[in-house]
């Protein structure tokens, strides 16, 4: 007969062994605690039983008359012989089985089917037969066949394999979630268990001891349901350490399945948590967004990004099980800190050994065509800025206004569509090739150097124009040459927010700038030289793919830095517009429009009257806002983590060294002339247009970003210490404060207030 019997010890795949038992082979063979068993392959359902006609959605009892249908064809048919007797010999009449089922389509990421098909435990071997048919009958439980047609699933294509493990004798078992599925926070793992089988809990049916780990400290909250716990604290720690390792196996988090027995923890199962929710925090979002932001812009930008995660995370093959990425709250935007977390799990490639850089272009498989696509399209959105820079005049209808904004909205969306994917797939690869130049040189400090010296041959834009904007002396409008510099590069934004004037309608704040005149002491030769020395690297094949990687890595940083550059062309179109249909309308301050939402401008557009004493409320508003520090967490119920103790402030290591200086706390573009030479500039986040800061500087503290931000990496290009993600440093610190930043550890300590 065929071999259609496979054991936990063998090779395998979803298709031959279903989510369920190809999980279970991938855990055995990575050295988890698995109970043995085997699996009857998908391919035996497939060739021994008919396939299904078509289903009728819309009449229930007619669906629930051909699933029943269906599931008595499955049982009244026998196995083969042979068949079984290869069961038995991989069977102890000795023992007692768990029969479970285990679709084709199941334990998928974003598609768990968990509850849609049968599981029975303390079976006997001599009823193996009988329960065997039973999980292929529930292929076609009516609530499985609908759950498949809800999400796209071909039912002539379902298939079912079988898992026969061996029972754990459990005195205590349970539930596991690698993510807490009740506040959606990373670090938290949720665990349920009771005494006896955890069938039981799975189900609900039991009362249910709750544990709830910090994984940061491990600290643990309890709520039994009885004076007595079924674990131990030991083994809830045990239990939430196991969880996390599957969670780092599968780069994703985990839904497992566990029990005790003799003080031994066995893993029954683990499949992927399906839906999680937000964790939202200031965490991420303050680097981008650190001000409150005006409703129209944050409409505007919403949608963009909104757009863009999902057509980029497609475009990845990466599926996340938490949503939304965004949320308000007081003018201020929290990001989903889960998604953050779960997002830095994903790189498709991890480098164990150097000969795993063979597998890049089919783990980066989007990579070339990504950064091919995104160059022959950026004409096309070129092209199209070219055209809404002809303005609608003041004297036009405002169907004509109307019909702009839908271009414009139109025009910045499809650009910015794989803008995100750009952003991630530098940052993979960046710490891929970070990994394979330590498999090279054996060194983690050389490793970054190297990574430093090829990283160096990108020619970034905003690099070119802060050395342009240097070496004009004259600032004045009367230079022609810091016009020329204007008319290119006069869309750049001074903030994020479109309501803000760009340097085209501020010069001043350029010309107020002291920039020392840069240059790069770091020839292209170490760059050129570290290519060479990957070329020589022993075996053609891994040269090559080092090569390529490593040149991948400079398209990407190049392709990251000049997608934003491209994007704030919209920047400049968003203002001058608005002020010209604020001016038709006859505001005071044309520029109140953007405290409208998206859909309040439209609706003004299609008529209806402006408040604008509505808006001038909504302006001084807003302006309270600039000046108070937002909740870090979204949630008020969510407590803050202490990050002041003893006059010492906790943040994140940004760029390394120690220095002493005083406070210059800058909020905003127009304080920027308030930086003095040899000042600790401190303010919520930096981006690119705050570059010129850091040349009169010593060190830097930020309210947020990471050893990645953007002045994170601009203070370790210009060589001063910098401590990031300082919680509450605007309002802990004061100007003129003597603090002293050690970016190496990632503290400020306050020594003279």
């Amino acid at each position: 007969m065929k071999k259609y019997i496979s054991t936990f010890q063998e090779q395998g795949s979803t298709q031959q062994d279903g989510g369920k038992g190809h999980n279970l082979k991938v855990l055995t063979h990575s050295g988890f605690n698995v109970p043995e068993g085997l699996v009857l392959h998908a391919n035996f359902y497939q060739e021994h039983y008919e396939k299904p006609t078509a289903f009728n959605y819309s009449d229930t009892e007619k669906l629930l008359k051909q699933c029943e249908e269906m599931q008595t064809k499955v049982k009244i048919q026998a196995l083969p012989s042979a068949l079984i007797e290869e069961i038995k010999r991989h069977t102890n009449p000795n023992f007692l089985y768990a029969v479970r089922s285990s679709s084709t389509f199941e334990d998928l990421e974003g598609s768990a089917f968990a509850g849609q098909h049968e599981t029975f435990l303390n079976v006997s071997v001599d009823k193996l037969e009988d329960k065997i048919k039973d999980c292929f009958a529930s292929l076609w439980n009516m609530h499985a066949v609908v759950y498949r047609n809800e999400r796209g699933f071909s039912q002539e294509e379902a298939s079912m394999a079988v898992v026969i493990q061996k029972m754990v004798p459990s005195e205590s078992a349970g539930v596991a979630f690698s993510v807490d599925p009740i506040s959606g926070k990373f670090s938290r793992v949720l665990i349920e268990s009771s005494f006896g089988l955890g069938e039981n809990v799975v189900a609900g049916e039991a009362l249910t001891d709750t544990w709830i780990v910090d994984t940061k400290n491990n600290t643990v909250k309890e709520n039994l349901a009885d004076e007595k716990a079924s674990l131990t604290k030991e083994e809830v720690l045990k239990i939430a350490n196991l969880a996390k390792q599957i969670e780092r196996h599968y780069a994703s988090p985990q839904d497992i399945e566990w029990a005790i027995y003799e003080g031994e923890i066995y893993l029954l199962q683990s499949r992927p948590q399906t839906t999680i929710p937000a964790y939202l925090t200031r965490d991420e979002s303050a680097e981008r967004f650190p001000d409150a932001i005006t409703p129209l812009t944050w409409d505007f930008v919403e949608e963009g990004f909104n757009s863009s995660l999902e057509y980029s995370l497609k475009l990845m093959n990466i599926d996340l099980p938490t949503k939304p990425w965004f949320a308000m709250k007081n003018g201020f935007v929290y990001g989903n800190q889960t998604a953050v977390e779960i997002l830095a799990m994903k790189r498709p490639l991890k480098i164990s050994k150097l000969q795993e850089i063979a597998l890049l272009d089919e783990k980066y498989f989007w990579a070339e065509s990504l950064a091919k696509k995104w160059r022959d399209d950026l004409s096309l959105y070129l092209t199209r800025i070219g055209e809404l820079n002809i303005l609608p005049k003041e004297s036009d209808s405002l169907e004509t206004f109307r019909e702009y904004y839908d271009r414009l909205f139109y025009t910045a969306n499809e650009y910015f569509k794989p803008n995100i994917a750009i952003s991630m797939t530098q940052s993979f690869i960046v710490g891929t090739l970070f990994e394979a130049l330590y498999h090279v040189y054996g060194d983690q400090q050389i490793a970054k150097e190297k990574l430093d010296n090829v990283l160096s041959l990108a020619n970034i834009r905003t690099a070119n124009i802060n050395a342009e904007l240097a070496s004009i002396e004259d600032r004045s409008l009367t230079n022609s040459e810091f016009i020329l510099f204007l008319e290119k590069y006069g869309h750049r934004e001074l903030t994020f927010d479109y309501y803000y004037p760009t340097w085209a309608e501020k010069p001043e704040v350029l010309m107020e700038l002291v920039i020392p005149c840069q240059t790069n002491t770091q020839s292209n030769d170490v760059g050129i030289d570290t290519l060479k020395e990957l070329l020589s690297v022993p075996s053609d094949d891994i040269s090559k793919a080092l090569y390529k990687l490593a040149n991948l890595a400079i398209i990407y940083t190049e392709l990251d830095d000049e997608e934003h550059f491209q994007t704030t062309r919209v920047n400049l179109l968003a203002r001058k517009s608005i002020a010209r249909l604020g001016s038709k309308l006859g505001l005071e301050d044309p520029y109140d429009l953007f405290f409208l939402t998206k859909n309040e401008l439209f609706e003004v557009l299609n008529g209806n009257e402006v408040n604008e004493r509505g808006l001038i409320e909504k302006r001084k508003e807003y302006q309270k806002l600039l000046k108070t520090s937002p909740d870090w967490n979204y949630s008020e119920q969510e407590e803050e983590e202490v990050y002041v103790t003893d006059g010492i402030l906790k943040g994140v290591p940004g760029s390394a060294g120690m220095i002493e200086g005083e406070v210059c706390i800058v909020r905003s573009i127009e304080e920027f002339k308030y930086v003095r030479e040899g000042s600790i500039l401190v303010t919520r986040t930096t981006n690119p247009a705050w570059t010129t800061l850091f040349y009169s500087a010593k060190g830097l503290i930020t309210e947020s970003g990471g050893p990645l931000s953007h002045g994170a990496v601009t203070a370790r290009e210009v060589g001063i210490p910098a401590v990031m993600s300082v919680r509450n440093c605007l309002t802990s610190l004061k100007n003129g404060d003597i603090v002293i930043v050690d970016g190496t550890r990632g503290t400020v300590t306050i020594k003279e207030n």
